[in-house]
């Protein structure tokens, strides 16, 4: 076993009996030490269980996965311990103090999912998953932690009864029960209660939580299917609710039409008044206000966005020339749309795509059938040959780096702005005055669509070759802006720029 010197040494709050935790500081990098206290430091068992764990973590290879690094003597420590990566971020326990919306908590739930659905075809059971088993990272990703009582085909050691009791499947506490990934899916039930869940998942929760084993989801997988079918019925229910409310509002209001400037734009009346518009607003021939392009316009009454439509009846190109970029004042030029936006309604704007993948036929949510795009091709995606938006658009039109997100964060003013028909979005202003609209696009999972209107994401490359097994995109939604590192097969929405 190697010995390396640790710089620094910052004991962890830890409930556990036997175990003591540190974090340690090495080469100018943070790692998470695990090892046994003083009184069990030479106990040959619990030696052997903290072999048996690190060599359990060392078979697993997945982001969702705190990395095991190696298992060293810590001569200051007098023991032998587990170095691990240190996971910065929040316990999902210390998370739900917080305000979340369903959808971020599904979010945590399909995450978690994807990982325990690896971690079983790997032939491990994790055994102890609880809130403060899962971390939540500031890019809102799922991290697994602490294997100490989990299981693998064949580890005969780690057969004891084990578990937290009010997380623990009922047959965790027989010894001679065969415990699989079902033991797992229990815990998530527990999970969901602490989550306070709307009624459409409680269906979800109780089957998770189902003494018997084989009344419970067969296995991880068939879970995320269930719960972003249920996603999907709460998606639509919102929306109908929302329809007959704007349908209420607009019978109300229909006497007012003839004063408003959509009345005379849809009327000809002549007597309304002159509404008061933003500062980003300005008044054209048609009596339209444009918000974004010439392409773009949206209607307006008083200081609200009402419709956002085309300048014409005919479709959003598809294609864009470059003379059409928009200049904000920034180190590169903007495209006014995204990638294949070329849909009429503006409902769903914008293809959407894989991470480093140019087609846009997102066909299954089977990691691998992605993964071949970075495994087989190396370097930037910036460059052409697979960069979405030159794939789409040609000439000098790229996805953006991350750095030319961050310049566009920083540089220009947001505007939230939700139409009352059409997705919601930002207005981007830039220095310059001059602006581009981003719409909350949603995204598309295994050829589903979810979170139209409330969330966008868009994909940004990373001028280094790429993250690996995870994209980088930019989130949007009324809650604020997020660079996040994601699941590579989600379908985002691409903006494109132009060098200058």
């Amino acid at each position: 076993m190697a010995q390396h010197k640790f710089d620094t040494l910052i004991p962890v709050d830890c409930q556990s009996r036997y175990n003591l935790l540190l974090r340690a500081k090495r080469d100018g990098q943070w790692w998470m030490l695990k090892g046994l206290k003083k009184e069990y430091a030479n106990d040959a068992v619990m030696l052997e269980l903290l072999r048996k764990e690190f060599q359990l973590g060392m078979m697993l290879r997945h982001q969702g996965v705190v990395a095991f690094v190696s298992l060293e003597q810590v001569p200051e420590m007098g023991g032998t311990f587990i170095v691990q990566e240190w996971v910065e971020g929040v316990t999902l326990k210390q998370w739900l103090t917080s305000n979340h919306s369903t959808s971020e908590k599904v979010n945590v739930l399909l995450q978690l999912c994807d990982v325990l659905s690896y971690c079983h075809s790997m032939n491990v059971v994790h055994r102890d998953i609880k809130p403060s088993n899962i971390m939540i990272t500031p890019s809102q990703q799922v991290v697994l932690i602490d294997f100490g009582l989990a299981l693998a085909g064949n580890q005969a050691i780690f057969r004891a009864p084990a578990g937290t009791k009010q997380y623990m499947a009922p047959e965790q506490s027989d010894e001679t029960v065969v415990v699989d990934g079902r033991a797992d899916l229990y815990a998530v039930g527990g999970i969901m209660q602490d989550m306070k869940l709307p009624c459409p998942y409680r269906g979800v929760m109780r089957s998770l939580l189902e003494r018997d084993p084989n009344r419970r989801p067969p296995n991880a997988l068939e879970l995320r299917k269930t719960l972003i079918a249920e996603s999907r019925k709460r998606g639509k229910l919102v929306r109908w609710i929302s329809l007959m409310t704007i349908v209420g509002l607009c019978i109300v209001g229909a006497y007012r039409l003839g004063s408003s400037p959509l009345g005379y734009h849809l009327f000809g009346t002549s007597n309304f008044l002159s509404p008061k518009l933003p500062d980003y607003l300005t008044r054209d021939t048609a009596n339209h206000w444009a918000a974004d392009t010439s392409r773009y316009i949206t209607l307006v009454k008083g200081d609200s966005i009402r419709y956002s439509v085309p300048k014409t009846m005919t479709e959003i190109p598809g294609k864009i020339d470059e003379h059409e970029a928009v200049d904000l004042g920034l180190s590169v030029l903007w495209a006014p749309f995204n990638v294949g936006c070329d849909r009429s309604n503006l409902s769903m704007p914008g293809g959407y795509y894989g991470y480093g993948e140019p087609s846009g036929v997102i066909t299954s949510d089977n990691p691998a059938n992605i993964n071949m795009y970075w495994t087989s091709y190396h370097g930037d995606y910036s460059g052409t040959e697979y960069d979405i938006a030159h794939e789409h658009w040609g000439e000098r039109w790229r996805t953006p780096r991350k750095t030319e997100f961050d310049e566009l964060i920083a540089e220009c003013q947001w505007t939230l702005v939700k139409p009352a028909c059409g997705p919601a979005g930002y207005l981007v202003i830039g220095p310059n005055g001059n602006r581009i609209f981003l719409p909350m696009a949603g995204f598309r999972y295994g050829g589903e669509y979810y979170e139209i209107g409330t969330m966008g994401f868009y994909w940004m490359t990373v001028p280094e070759g790429g993250e690996n097994e995870s994209g980088v995109a930019l989130r949007i939604q009324p809650e604020g802006l997020q660079i996040i590192s994601t699941i590579a097969n989600n379908g985002f929405s691409v903006r494109p720029v132009r060098d200058r």
